[in-house]
């Protein structure tokens, strides 16, 4: 990488740990962290994905797992909205979280 690309990656990540603080991962290896945050938010998890994706399904499968382990309940997943969030798929996820009753949900985008 080039100097320019290290200083534009480092002033992106301030901007995003200044706005969300501590308790939001991303990044490489911000899937170490997803068990450890979630775990300090709720004892019930849905995650909400593209989990019908053939290439998302393994990661959603590792951070599922990672949950687990983490002593978190995986309550379900539901698939995540699609390109610019229409209504019916905002209401669709927000039906799931009042269905299920999950005190954390974890997004994987």
């Amino acid at each position: 990488m080039t100097d320019s690309t290290d200083s534009i990656r480092a002033a992106a990540r301030k901007l995003l740990s200044d706005w969300k603080g501590p308790r939001y991962a991303f990044g490489r290896g911000c899937l170490d962290e997803v068990a450890t945050l979630t775990a300090q938010v709720g004892k019930r998890a849905l995650g909400v994905a593209n989990y019908s994706s053939p290439w998302l399904a393994p990661t959603v499968a590792t951070v599922a797992d990672s949950i687990a382990g983490a002593g978190v309940e995986v309550v379900g997943c539901t698939e995540g909205a699609r390109p610019n969030a229409p209504r019916e798929d905002v209401y669709r996820i927000a039906d799931k979280i009042a269905e299920l009753q999950p005190g954390v949900v974890v997004a994987e985008v």
